[in-house]
Parts: structure tokens; C-alpha cells; sequence
């Protein structure tokens, strides 16, 4: 299961987040904490109970729409995929797959009650988003329009592979695959930008760390290579230091780190 939990600003910035209480705020984020990779929390009620809480405030959190119950006492995170994004490598399915199946996926990656959907769908209407969630509750680029009930699967029926499309919206950023780039790529930019920098260094140097940073943070983005590129020039230019290193700067590895605790993998929706 993967050790790190994000929380998106669209959420915990909003004006609906900033209403709830601190206790019902507080437990929103221990509960995140402590959920598994698919946010499902199957001990809701003595992390309750740990923090010095009431159970009315998980039930709180429940009416107000930032937790959904699932079946044998167990709840899941309304905006897990919203504030998460864990990579392939080190997602692990929820235990809990019968309960699971409660809730489905929408357009705007939150969960849904699955008897809603299946109400909409016996009553010939199209599946709203739920009525009782305000705006604030969602990214500015998150689509609210009505969907048709086609496009709710089961969360279930997505990891058996049955609906590849719902898969790749469940998990759209795992399609943005990190291209390294070549030798060729990176002295175009170099030249591009007049960066004193070795191309075939700089690329081989990362090939052997698999484009990993001190601490197992992956490089990412076109952004990211290059941001290292500007570090090393400036490392390697008038006044910076000539040691033979090729490690990265630790003031741009603290920024780069900082960058991915704040959610950079689920932001842009």
C-alpha cells in the first residue's frame, strides 16, 4: 500500500471544507490518513474515538457529503480520487471488494452511492451529480453536467478490467507515461536555453538512477528534467561549485519534494 496521502486544495480549500467544523476537519484528515489505497477506512470508528471524538461527528461528515457508508460499518473518502493519485507500482486493491462495489465512480473521479445510480436508471432520468454537494466541493476543471448512467461502473467491474474506458478515467494520470528524454532532446534544449551542460552526462547519469531523485521521487514531467538541467548549469556555471558531483542541487531536490507533497499528481484533475 502506498505510504503517502495528498489532499487537493480544490477540496480542503473550499468554502464547503472551511464550513465544517475543526473537529469534523480534523477527523476528515485522519481519516484520509488512514484509509487504504482505493479509500476505503475499515476502522472509522476508533480513529474517531483516538482523536477524543464523538461518532456524531463521523456522522457529521457523512451528511455533509465528505464520507460515504459502505456496507459492515466501513466508510470511503467521497473525494478519494480527487485528492490521490498512487502510482501502479505501488497501488494495492482494497481488501474490502464486496463493499467496495457500494459506491461508483463519476465523471469528476468522486464516489457515488450505487442504488443512486441504479434509481436514476430504473426511472428513465440521467445521473446527476448529488444535489446536496455545492461547487466549491470540486475542481474548477472537473465537468458537473449531467452523464448518463452508462458512464457509472462499478468500482468492482473496473479492476476486473470489464470497462477499460472507466478504467482509464479512474486512473487518467496513470496514462501519462514519463518519457525520458534522449541525448538529442536534451542538447536542443541546452543550446535553446545556452546551458553549459554535458547532454550525454546528465542523460546517462539519470538512465542509471531509472530518473529517480535521492529518496525515491520519480521524475515526472518534461518540467521536472528540465528544472534539473537549469540546476546543474547553475551548479556547474561561473561561481557554482565544480566538484565533479553530478548529484542534484538540495535546494531544487527540497523544492522538486515539496512540489509532489502538494498534491502535483492530482491537481491538474
Amino acid at each position: 500500500m502506498a505510504e503517502r496521502r495528498m489532499f487537493a486544495r480544490s477540496i480542503v480549500e473550499s468554502d464547503a471544507f472551511y464550513d465544517l467544523s475543526m473537529e469534523e476537519q480534523t477527523l476528515y484528515f485522519h481519516l484520509s490518513m488512514s484509509a487504504d489505497d482505493d479509500g476505503v477506512i475499515g476502522s472509522a470508528k476508533a480513529i474517531t474515538r483516538s482523536c477524543g471524538l464523538k461518532t456524531d461527528v463521523l456522522e457529521s461528515l457523512c451528511s455533509k457529503r465528505f464520507l460515504l457508508k459502505l456496507r459492515n460499518g466501513l466508510y470511503v473518502i467521497k473525494h478519494w480520487r480527487i485528492n490521490n493519485y498512487v502510482q501502479k507500482d505501488r497501488y494495492k486493491p482494497t481488501m474490502y471488494s464486496e463493499e467496495i462495489s457500494d459506491v461508483v465512480l463519476k465523471e469528476n473521479s468522486s464516489y457515488t452511492e450505487a442504488n443512486k445510480v441504479e434509481t436514476d436508471h430504473v426511472s428513465n432520468e440521467p445521473a446527476l451529480v448529488d444535489t446536496s454537494e455545492t461547487d466549491s466541493m470540486y475542481p474548477d476543471s472537473v465537468s458537473k453536467e449531467p452523464t448518463s448512467v452508462d458512464t457509472q461502473v462499478r468500482l468492482g467491474k473496473v479492476r476486473e478490467g470489464e470497462s477499460e474506458s472507466a478504467q482509464a478515467r479512474a486512473h487518467a494520470r496513470e496514462d501519462d507515461v514519463f518519457e525520458p528524454p534522449t541525448v538529442e532532446e536534451v542538447e536542443a534544449y541546452c543550446k535553446s536555453e545556452k546551458l553549459k551542460v554535458n547532454p550525454k552526462r546528465f542523460v546517462s547519469y539519470y538512465q542509471a538512477r531509472k530518473w529517480s531523485l535521492p529518496g525515491g521521487y520519480q521524475i515526472s514531467s518534461s518540467d521536472e528534467w528540465k528544472a534539473l538541467i537549469i540546476s546543474w548549469n547553475e551548479r556547474d556555471g561561473p561561481g557554482g561549485r565544480s566538484s565533479g558531483d553530478d548529484a542534484p542541487d538540495e535546494t531544487f531536490i527540497r523544492a522538486l519534494v515539496k512540489l509532489h507533497e502538494e498534491g502535483r499528481e492530482v491537481m491538474d484533475g
